[in-house]
């Protein structure tokens, strides 16, 4: 079979469920597909035999088909999670409704892991967005210890650990702020260097313009249109946390700089 799942940008990654088999002393069941473009140029589908590998005897790696099942390609149309139609981009297939639940998910779960946040796992979160108890990532800085206390088998004693690990994140650096937001991009060795370039505080890296992030290491014309994008969509969800407690920079803005910088 072939499986789709979501991305926190949400984009949808083709995986090859295969008959297991041993492959180097492991047993291999999934492969992944990396993206549409595989499925679309190889015709993949259910029932197709595929030739496999483990790349450095490790990631399974696809490398082509054997022999091919009847039919066309095997490639998902709407969302799993919000229905929406998908939008085919080139080699990527995407949902666009940026009040995707899966996406929602994936944002929420790649903060929790980037600033930090342990022992609350994926299994958790799902929980926590069954109950209604986090919908987005700043509801993370409202829960309490009686709220996790009513997600199955959490108990008092658990219920305390996670607050205090959800409490001690707002202590994080901005590099692993700016990481955690998941900006295109942003990843931890880019935010470095606009960190390190004088970008330091985060109203600086919310002025930032595009020629100045063009003359920073790492950054062409396009990819700093890309993250100069996603920090404006980001703005709001910056100006709840730092609501929250988080504050990395020991001057404070005025009501009117601040409404100037937020909009």
């Amino acid at each position: 079979d072939i499986f789709w799942d979501i991305s926190r940008n949400g984009i949808y990654t083709p995986v090859a469920i295969i008959e297991p088999i041993d492959l180097s002393g492991a047993m291999i069941s999934r492969v992944t597909l990396h993206n549409y473009g595989v499925v679309r140029d190889n015709n993949l589908k259910p029932g197709d035999q595929i030739k496999v590998i483990r790349s450095g005897e490790v990631i399974p790696k696809f490398l082509g088909v054997e022999s091919s099942a009847d039919g066309d390609k095997s490639v998902i149309t709407h969302c799993k999670y919000c229905e929406s139609e998908l939008s085919i981009e080139d080699i990527r297939i995407r949902c666009t409704n940026d009040d995707c639940s899966g996406k929602l998910k994936g944002q929420i779960l790649n903060f929790i892991q980037k600033i930090g946040i342990e022992d609350l796992s994926e299994k958790r979160l799902d929980q926590l967005i069954e109950n209604k108890l986090v919908g987005k990532i700043e509801d993370l800085y409202k829960l309490t210890v009686s709220s996790l206390m009513e997600l199955d088998k959490v108990k008092e004693k658990l219920a305390t650990k996670l607050i205090n690990s959800i409490n001690d994140s707002r202590s994080a650096d901005l590099v692993t702020f700016l990481s955690a937001l998941g900006l295109t991009g942003g990843a931890v060795n880019k935010n470095e260097r606009i960190v390190n370039s004088g970008f330091d505080t985060i109203e600086k890296i919310l002025e930032l313009k595009h020629d100045q992030l063009v003359g920073v290491e790492g950054f062409a014309e396009k990819s700093a249109e890309d993250y100069l994008a996603s920090l404006s969509k980001k703005r709001e969800l910056i100006k709840n946390l730092l609501s929250e407690g988080f504050n990395f920079s020991t001057t404070k803005l005025s009501a009117n700089e601040s409404s100037a910088v937020f909009g």
